[in-house]
């Protein structure tokens, strides 16, 4: 054997090896935790994933006839799980603890993205495939499949008691207002919502409650906005790349981790802009105007500072179409809308201005983010992976980057999560990136378009494999939920709609957060939060009527009360005689105004005994009444 053919064939072997070593010392700390490092067990895991990537190497190879040396530097992405220990420096929120592995299994997703990706690249032409395939087909099927599966993950996550008085329960009870004509004042959020958000499109979908006056109502439908996001998506992409890599785009959009995060999480206005922002980017893209003039505006009713797009696509207009009359005018019309908003009507309906900036001016806020060292701090701690996570389901962000004129039209939107939403690392469940998705994934596109042949072919292959691995790794069931919460038949679900069966359909009540949206449709109803520690609530002519409670383990589960119960409040709760218990139900409770306290308390008896309740601890002032039980 000559000397050069050995240096090759030492080549072969040496990028699965390294591949097999990190990966064993990667796999050891998932488990264990790189404290407890055992030298053995790290050796023999080190040489069961040694063995694992050479036979992946030699087999795959013999199998699809590749060459041998060229695979094995697929195997070089794995390189980067060299950094594991940098999990070490990020903090997981609290509400994400079953995520606690996150910064490891990010650095797993992108070494086999890459992974798959180089394979793709080498070697695709093996990935042709002659088969005739109805692609527009296939489209509707997959969004009408989605609207499905997410349409009844919704209800019944709502039905189980998982949707929260923030955000469902205050926008159902305003949306239900309105479809009586009336605008309310919104007692969950204690203001009247046009003061908190401009959002007018609430007025266009209130009359669904008159097909159906139900909650539900706006889950379905924000479900089918979020999946029509699709359409417009396909068409873009099948215009600057073809039908295949289309279909590919769209189905890594409705893996989007933050697409579903924000479809499971409540009900929020912004998710109805969705599809209409991506019609505005298909409408620019074929000189449209009209339709995406009409686009923005519908997609402007559904937040104030979504106007601000008719600012950046104007800018657009101006520069890069030269139709500068229209970009000024576009300008113009984003700038006085924005005015209205935040000048005329949130004032009108809340005397201390736009509650997200109370206290201080715009740029005042933004100097503190950036030129102070606690701002500084954030951003590099939570902003930064907060982005990382947005970008990572689409190619790492690769193509988005290259295709960054498209994210420029949402510049400002940017800069809003950036300086004015207080959300870090855990941003990713809510509903805020469905403003930035658009512009993220369209300029994944054009950055696709940008590249030279051969990546185009494979790049909606590597994005549709980052999107499934994302959705796998930090997806909404691997770090949030747990489909077996979404049980509608469950004890605990029977036992609290016969409690909530008992409150009268007008009467005011006090309820807890996760319990909020089953009483919404209603003029006067109360976070049980906001009652127990609120003074001003003494001072109400008449108090509540009815209080419902249920001490579960919700009240600790950060994902439905975030821990806002404590201790105290259930002590000022139950030691308050104005309220007397007049049924239970397993954990629920249902308390009326004026009945007999006395006689009610021996209800509370069970949830004192610390064995079966370790996470309560009530206090009775009066503890000879419950020793009489």
């Amino acid at each position: 054997m000559g000397q050069e053919e050995y240096k090759v064939k030492s080549l072969k072997i040496i990028f699965p090896v390294i591949a097999g070593i990190l990966l064993g010392l990667f796999s050891f700390d998932l488990t264990f935790g790189i404290k407890l490092l055992n030298l053995r067990a790290f050796i023999i895991t080190s040489v069961f994933f040694i063995a694992i990537t050479l036979c992946i190497w030699y087999f795959y190879s013999k199998i699809t006839k590749n060459n041998l040396e060229k695979d094995a530097l697929t195997f070089i992405p794995f390189i980067l799980l060299i950094f594991f220990p940098l999990r070490y420096l990020i903090n997981i929120p609290e509400n994400l603890q079953k995520g606690a592995n996150l910064p490891l299994l990010l650095l797993l997703l992108v070494s086999l993205s890459l992974f798959i990706g180089l394979k793709a690249l080498f070697f695709e032409n093996k990935l042709k495939l002659k088969v005739k395939i109805n692609y527009k087909k296939i489209l509707f099927l997959i969004v009408i499949l989605y609207i499905l599966i997410f349409s009844t993950l919704t209800i019944l996550k709502h039905i189980s008691f998982n949707s929260t008085a923030y955000d469902l329960g205050l926008y159902d009870q305003t949306i239900w207002g309105y479809s009586k004509g009336r605008i309310l004042f919104n007692t969950v959020r204690e203001i009247n919502l046009l003061g908190d958000h401009v959002h007018p499109i609430l007025f266009l979908i209130a009359p669904l409650y008159w097909i159906y006056p139900n909650v539900v109502m706006i889950l379905i439908f924000q479900t089918i906005c979020l999946a029509l996001g699709a359409i417009p998506l396909f068409l873009i992409t099948k215009k600057h790349l073809n039908e295949k890599a289309a279909l590919m785009i769209v189905i890594s959009y409705l893996f989007y981790p933050s697409l579903q995060y924000a479809n499971l999480f409540d009900f929020h206005p912004i998710s109805i802009a969705v599809p209409f922002l991506f019609l505005a980017l298909y409408s620019l893209d074929q000189k449209k105007y009209k339709l995406m003039f009409a686009s923005l505006f519908i997609a402007g009713l559904t937040k104030e500072y979504i106007p601000i797009f008719f600012i950046t696509f104007g800018a657009y207009l101006f520069l890069i179409h030269k139709k500068k009359s229209m970009g000024i005018t576009s300008i113009i019309i984003g700038l006085a809308w924005l005015y209205i908003n935040m000048n005329v009507i949130i004032p009108a309906f809340s005397p201390g201005g736009y509650l997200y900036i109370k206290g201080t001016s715009y740029f005042a806020l933004i100097k503190s983010k950036i030129l102070s060292i606690e701002g500084i701090k954030f951003l590099v701690t939570n902003k930064i992976p907060y982005f990382v996570l947005l970008f990572i389901p689409f190619g790492l962000g690769i193509f988005s980057f290259i295709g960054f004129p498209i994210l420029l039209l949402a510049i400002f939107n940017f800069a809003i999560l950036i300086f004015f939403q207080p959300i870090g690392l855990q941003g990713i469940i809510y509903h805020h990136p469905l403003q930035l998705m658009p512009f993220i994934i369209t300029a994944s596109v054009f950055g696709i378009k940008k590249c030279s042949k051969k990546i185009k072919r494979i790049a909606p292959l590597f994005i549709l494999t980052t999107s499934i691995l994302a959705f796998i790794f930090y997806g909404p069931f691997t770090i949030l939920y747990d489909l077996s919460e979404f049980n509608p038949k469950s004890e605990y679900v029977n036992n609290g709609k016969e409690i909530l069966s008992q409150i009268p359909k007008d009467a005011s009540v006090v309820a807890p957060n996760w319990i909020i949206p089953h009483l919404s449709h209603r003029e006067q109803v109360y976070t049980a939060k906001h009652f127990l520690d609120n003074t001003t609530f003494t001072q109400k002519s008449p108090p509540p009527e009815y209080i419902v409670f249920d001490l579960s383990e919700a009240i600790i589960d950060p994902k439905r009360s975030a821990r806002k119960i404590q201790n105290t409040h259930l002590d000022y709760l139950f030691s308050n005689k104005e309220y007397g218990i007049i049924d239970s139900k397993g954990t629920w409770l249902l308390l009326k105004l004026g009945a007999d306290y006395e006689e009610g308390i021996c209800k509370l008896n069970p949830f004192l005994n610390k064995e079966d309740y370790p996470y309560l601890t009530i206090s009775i002032k009066e503890k000879e009444l419950i020793e009489k039980c």
